[in-house]
């Protein structure tokens, strides 16, 4: 099933409605509340304390603000000014929850942290991750979110000095939410140790700011056990596969790395990276120690397998590039139009770019076969296999014995209208009779995500031509038409 619309669509599909108690806290210290119930919990006004999860029965919870300026907000540590706050506990299978509209601050370590396979939505939170106010000044420390397997936080806005969104567990993701990072941690960290597995771990459309900076008693940073300091860090030692950052929008360059994953004895596969460096690049240093922007490493037997990172000429040059040992990585560098792997046993090496082409009917999706699998493999209906990239429209080409058509129309869930087309693809036209590009929303944004012009975003998919729709304010048009 394709990642995206596993993840997105089933979390959707929430318990069937039914009428629920509803509790209101208004300006009130709850404590250390222990939810045991599920139904409605609504915080209003400023409240205090902490929830943990102790459900006793199955059924749906919602937490949620209500009313003007909703906070849940810390509580003093005994004999301490620091505050503390938090949601957490587990979900189990038969339960699903729901956290909704207000401001959590004041936070512990993982603000929100959730066990269990139980499904789990965090929607429109602000979190403010700072632990106490010295001189006037907002100290952060802490981290964010961690929600667990089966989890979707959307349309959020974190400030934290720790790792902000975890998405370390299968089918976990993470769209639409705006980070800012102050001194330490990963904004997305996608891995650490064996608290990473599984299959789909997916952001999109996230936007960092802030700051990273390199830490001096970090003696080994290119290749030691601490993925931290990084916009995406991820350490892996259980096999993990299909983890996509796309829409990535990085504000600034005060970071001590914008990528660093270690496959520490275990498989990572399938990776892609895409995005927007909106101030450049550069490397930084803690003494006469280099910080590399990209770090990639395999070790103990580990590999990484199947990685694409476009962000654009200058991530893709190899003097900000750390790759060590079993590591096949394809940078993706306009302008170009040469293609290999990297699969380096040195401790600085890189692999050559190839070129982002786009025709000017197609989806631009990809530019070389590696990027196909990392999209595809996996997410196909029964019996198709990733065929190639038609690097003259930019659109993977699946097969199913002698039937050839385009991926995105045979993804799991999706409907394929295929017969046996040439192997030679068909662009992703945009003529009022479509193309047949699309017939769900997530297929539009599986082709698109991270392909357009500044500005512009995928609305729909228009199911009666088959042809991706895309917005820029009020303007609507075809997404072909406003590709990069």
């Amino acid at each position: 099933m394709n990642a995206c619309k596993f993840i997105f669509t089933s979390l959707l599909l929430v318990l069937p409605s039914v009428s629920q108690a509803v509790t209101v806290w208004e300006n009130e210290n709850i404590g250390e509340f222990k939810l045991r119930q599920p139904g409605v919990y609504q915080i209003k006004g400023k409240v205090t304390g902490n929830i943990n999860l102790e459900l006793q029965s199955g059924g749906q919870v919602i937490i949620e603000g209500i009313g003007s300026n909703p906070v849940l907000q810390g509580k003093p540590r005994p004999g301490q000014r620091r505050h503390v706050s938090h949601v957490k506990g587990t979900v189990n299978g038969n339960n699903n929850i729901i956290v909704r509209n207000f401001t959590l601050e004041n936070n512990r370590q993982n603000s929100m942290e959730f066990a269990g396979n139980g499904r789990k939505i965090i929607d429109n939170l602000v979190i403010n991750s700072y632990t106490r106010i010295v001189n006037g000044q907002e100290v952060f420390g802490a981290g964010c979110i961690n929600a667990g397997s089966n989890s979707l936080i959307k349309n959020s806005v974190l400030r934290t000095g720790d790792d902000a969104l975890k998405i370390t567990a299968a089918n976990s993701a993470a769209q639409d939410t705006e980070v800012t990072m102050f001194n330490n941690g990963s904004a997305i960290q996608l891995g650490w140790e064996n608290r990473a597995f599984g299959a789909n771990h997916i952001a999109e459309n996230i936007t960092i700011k802030g700051s990273i900076r390199v830490n001096s008693n970090h003696q080994k940073p290119n290749d030691d056990s601490n993925p931290g300091r990084s916009v995406i860090g991820g350490i892996f030692s259980r096999n993990t596969s299909n983890l996509r950052v796309t829409g990535l929008k990085v504000h600034g360059n005060d970071y001590a790395r914008l990528i660093k994953l270690v496959a520490d004895g275990a498989v990572l596969k399938d990776v892609l990276i895409q995005g927007e460096l909106l101030n450049g690049l550069q490397n930084h240093f803690a003494g006469n120690i280099k910080w590399y922007a990209i770090v990639l490493v395999a070790r103990n037997g580990g590999r990484i397998q199947n990685a694409v990172i476009d962000l654009g000429d200058e991530a893709a040059d190899p003097k900000y590039h750390f790759i060590k040992g079993n590591v096949d990585v394809k940078f993706i560098k306009g302008g170009s139009s040469s293609s290999s792997s990297s699969s380096s046993s040195s401790s600085s090496s890189s692999s050559s770019s190839s070129s982002s082409s786009s025709s000017s009917g197609g989806g631009s999706e990809c530019t070389n076969n590696n990027q196909c699998k990392a999209i595809y493999d996996g997410n196909l209906q029964t019996g198709w296999k990733v065929l190639k990239c038609n690097t003259s429209t930019g659109v993977c080409r699946c097969e199913k014995g002698s039937t050839k058509t385009q991926c995105a129309l045979v993804v799991a869930g999706g409907s394929s209208s295929s017969s046996s087309s040439s192997s030679s693809s068909s662009s992703s036209s945009s003529s009022s009779s479509g193309g047949a590009e699309c017939s769900n929303n997530n297929q539009c944004k599986t082709i698109y995500n991270g392909n357009l012009q500044t500005g512009w975003k995928v609305l729909k998919c228009n199911t009666n031509t088959g042809v991706c729709r895309c917005e820029k304010g009020n303007t609507k048009t075809q997404c072909a038409s406003v590709t990069k």
